[in-house]
């Protein structure tokens, strides 16, 4: 029994490892089935059988969705990993796409040996723009001091820093492939002090923006600068480019795992199943960010927006967290308010204006409009403080602070409505990376359209590869795997010059 389970199994590894495409892949796993029948018996046989099964299912081409079907050829000429995808079969198992991604997502801590593993000079860096928060910039040492290597600047997940696993992987790939990198750490993530009330949300991309401009201005203007996020960082860089247009310093980008949607995101976290694993996995990172906050943030987040630590620490999902502490600090009504705004499905259906030439009147115009929206965020967290000292001193102009605060609320919301009218739409390549299977970003909120109206956007979606990881190998712990090798491919195809 023992010596025809070996054999089978043997066989098994075997045409996993000789395959040199999809067609003998599935060959070979067919070659299992009726080798596990003449030399076992039946329990054997059905091993054999399944593990045939779980490799032929496994081996997949990824669907591109882009403007015409020439663009789509010359992507798949330029990137070879385009030509297939093989993920990790025992992680797969022969799973259907939305059963198979949980465990290949679970799978991902199998990597966890190159967290931190990579070193990093940082700068802290304060964003003069916006209101003075800090983010920190962590340069790869390696290729800094070459002016002419291209550079690649990363935006992390939620909770996430440098040293995540997934960033780190992806530096050491795109090092060797000859590209400098450097890594956006969000406030108050990755040992960044939040020195202001405003953290790491969705929503906000002003740090992005600057950050954009702050490695522009030390890279110089003829080297191509490029940018990949991962996870909600993928979120905000979408919705970044949206919002910049043809203004943006960064001449392609890659967003991986993005939620396009982040109502749909939402609702699917909300799902009971995910109260024990994802929600509670994410939620513990967040209250981990609020337990080592300063405590001068902490007063003024109570005193001047309103956050009951108390009702914080009850939380256990993440919508609860941002209705305690996102909807308050930013001036929204509700989650439904913040998610909304967060979402960058509409705002991709936007057919961008030309990039060539001095930034349009527009670009103007919207930099107004957000400079208003900094002060009314400013002037309704000053009414929220008043009111909280007139109920403490039980003053009787309540209903006046409240009508104020109405209507402070009311111009925020209003200033972002006139935002995302005017959005001019990407203006730069982006390459977006999606798992059909992906257990928290929902592929239902996938515009797969948009590339008919923007020829500058392209979306790739695999049946597996969970959220953020694309494991391939018997044993997926090296740091290049499907996912890097893509990245660093279509970076690869780039320009080398601006």
């Amino acid at each position: 029994m023992l010596y025809e389970l070996l054999l089978s199994l043997c066989a098994g590894v075997a045409a996993f490892a000789l395959a040199d495409g999809a067609l003998a892949s599935r060959l070979l796993a067919l070659a299992l089935a009726p080798l596990a029948y003449v030399y076992s018996w039946c329990t054997v046989y059905t091993l054999g059988g399944y593990a045939a099964f779980a490799l032929y299912t496994s081996v997949e081409r990824p669907r591109l969705y882009a403007h015409s079907r020439a663009a789509a050829d010359e992507l798949v000429a330029a990137c070879p990993a385009l030509r297939r995808y093989t993920p990790t079969p025992w992680l797969t198992l022969g799973l259907p796409a939305w059963l198979a991604g949980h465990t290949v997502t679970v799978g991902f801590f199998i990597r966890a040996s190159w967290e931190g593993r990579l070193q990093f000079e940082r700068t802290v860096v304060a964003n003069t723009d916006s209101d003075g928060g800090v983010f920190a910039v962590d340069w790869a040492a390696q290729h800094r001091e070459d002016r002419s290597r291209p550079v690649v600047l990363i935006l992390h997940g939620l909770a996430g820093s440098s040293k995540s696993v997934y960033c780190q992987c992806l530096v050491h790939t795109l090092l060797a492939r000859g590209f400098r990198c450097v890594v956006l750490n969000a406030r108050g993530c990755g040992g960044v002090p939040l020195s202001t009330a405003r953290g790491f949300t969705a929503a906000f991309t002003e740090d992005v923006r600057f950050a954009a401009k702050h490695v522009r201005r030390e890279v110089g203007e003829g080297v191509p600068l490029y940018a990949v996020g991962f996870s909600l960082g993928s979120t905000i860089l979408t919705k970044y480019l949206c919002e910049e247009g043809g203004a943006t310093p960064l001449d392609a980008a890659i967003a991986v795992s993005p939620s396009f949607d982040m109502l749909i995101t939402d609702a699917t976290i909300m799902q009971p199943s995910y109260a024990v694993t994802y929600s509670k996995f994410l939620v513990s990172g967040l209250h981990k960010w609020a337990t080592d906050l300063p405590q001068s943030i902490r007063r003024q987040l109570s005193s001047k927006d309103g956050v009951d630590w108390k009702v914080l620490a009850a939380q256990t999902t993440v919508r609860g967290f941002d209705e305690q502490t996102v909807c308050k600090i930013y001036g929204y009504a509700n989650t439904f308010d913040y998610y909304r705004d967060a979402s960058t499905r509409p705002l991709l259906m936007v057919r961008p204006a030309s990039r060539a030439g001095t930034p349009p009147p527009q670009h103007t115009e919207r930099l107004r409009c957000r400079q208003q929206l900094n002060a009314a965020l400013g002037e309704l967290t000053a009414a929220r403080a008043e009111r909280r000292r007139g109920q403490r001193d039980g003053s009787e102009h309540i209903a006046r602070l409240d009508s104020s605060i109405a209507a402070q609320r009311a111009r925020v919301s209003a200033i972002r409505a006139a935002l995302r009218r005017s959005t001019p739409g990407v203006s730069v390549p982006l390459l977006a990376v999606s798992c059909a299977g992906d257990p928290i970003c929902n592929s239902a909120g996938i515009p797969t359209d948009a590339p008919l109206i923007n020829p500058n956007l392209t979306f790739v979606v695999t049946r597996h590869g969970g959220h953020t990881f694309w494991p391939s190998g018997l044993w997926p712990t090296r740091p290049t795997m499907w996912l890097e090798q893509l990245a660093t491919e279509w970076l690869s195809s780039r320009p080398t010059h601006r």
